[in-house]
């Protein structure tokens, strides 16, 4: 499966130094350390809850997104033509790391529209709500801007990952109750 490289490519041709290192901070946003640091802060200060409901939401986002990848096989923008390490704006390193890696669906879009999706969810404090929107969409444009996805693997990513945040919000007490079933320690309401 090939998706449309045109606005990609846009994105390459149009970079400029301030949006890149803003899409490059956004994109941590998106990183499983980002995750596991917002799930310790939470379990530590505030809700350890939350934190584990948040932390099995990723994880399974996670564990779902690199299924599909396999399954759909598509290859990330400009491998094909070999100029990822010219048209990538990320290190040598995570592009080396990125390149083996499939396209479909943007893990980034996948797991951050289901974990803050999740957290606007959960908390009902307007400020959290306020930097979770558009924590979300940032990651999301940052991967097509920094050349690694496609828009198609936001696109989908992000459907996916509501869907998983829509699951979790609505069935949370019914997840609880097998969970607490299935485990010999008793964790208070999922």
């Amino acid at each position: 499966m090939q998706f449309n490289s045109d606005l990609v490519q846009f994105f390459v041709d149009h970079r400029n130094v301030f949006l890149t290192k803003l899409f490059l901070a956004a994109s941590f946003f998106g990183e499983v350390d980002c995750y596991v640091l917002i799930a310790i802060l939470i379990y530590v200060m505030w809700d350890k809850k939350l934190a584990i409901r948040l932390s099995v939401v990723v994880l399974l986002t996670m564990s779902l997104n690199h299924i599909l990848k396999i399954i759909i096989k598509n290859p990330r923008p400009f491998i094909r033509e070999g100029t990822y390490l010219n048209k990538w704006a990320v290190s040598a390193a995570n592009a080396r790391e990125l390149a083996a890696e499939y396209s479909t669906p943007s893990a980034h879009a996948m797991a951050s529209s289901a974990f803050y999706s999740c957290l606007y969810a959960f908390i009902k404090n307007r400020y959290v709500r306020v930097v979770a929107v558009p924590t979300v969409i940032l990651i999301g444009l940052s991967r097509p801007y920094l050349g690694v996805h496609y828009v198609e693997d936001i696109l989908i990513g992000w459907a996916i990952g509501l869907s998983v945040a829509l699951v979790a919000v609505k069935y949370a007490g019914q997840i609880g109750a097998v969970w607490n079933k299935g485990t010999s320690a008793q964790v208070p309401d999922f």
